[in-house]
C-alpha cells in the first residue's frame, strides 16, 4: 500500500473509530447498569410498573391502599417483599392489584424470577 493510501485510510478510519466508540459509550450510559426501581408520584391511583426488567414505583402510598402492578414485559415477574409482607405473581402483559401493607414503613422488594430487579414501596 502506498504512503498516500495509508494516510488517506488513517484520516478516514481514526475519526470513524472515534465515532463508533463514542456511540457505544452513549448507548451504554443510556441504560442503567442495574435494574433498580425508579419512582413516580400518582396519589390517585398508585401503581408499580414493570418494563424492560425494571420497576417504576410510586414515591409513597397510603397504608391499605390498592396498588396496581402493570407488567409491560411479555414474561412473568413477581413483586416479592424481602421480609415477606407480600408476594405477588404478575404474568406477562397483565395488570394485578394488591393491598399495600396496613403498617407504615419501607418495604424493600424484588422479583424472585429476576433477582437483579429491586425496589422499595414506602407506605405512609
Amino acid at each position: 500500500m502506498t504512503r498516500r493510501r495509508q494516510t488517506l485510510l488513517a484520516l478516514v478510519m481514526v475519526p470513524l473509530a472515534l465515532l463508533l466508540t463514542l456511540g457505544s459509550v452513549s448507548l451504554a450510559s443510556a441504560h442503567p447498569a442495574s435494574h433498580l426501581a425508579t419512582h413516580q408520584i400518582d396519589h390517585r391511583r398508585p401503581k408499580i410498573t414493570i418494563s424492560s426488567l425494571m420497576f417504576t414505583v410510586p414515591a409513597r402510598v397510603l397504608a391499605g391502599t390498592t396498588v396496581r402492578i402493570v407488567n409491560k414485559d411479555a414474561f412473568a415477574h413477581t413483586v416479592t417483599a424481602d421480609a415477606g409482607a407480600f408476594d405477588i405473581a404478575v404474568p406477562g402483559s397483565t395488570t394485578v392489584k394488591f393491598k399495600a401493607p396496613a403498617t407504615a414503613g419501607s418495604y424493600a422488594f424484588h422479583c424472585s424470577i429476576h433477582l437483579s430487579m429491586k425496589g422499595t414501596l414506602v407506605v405512609k
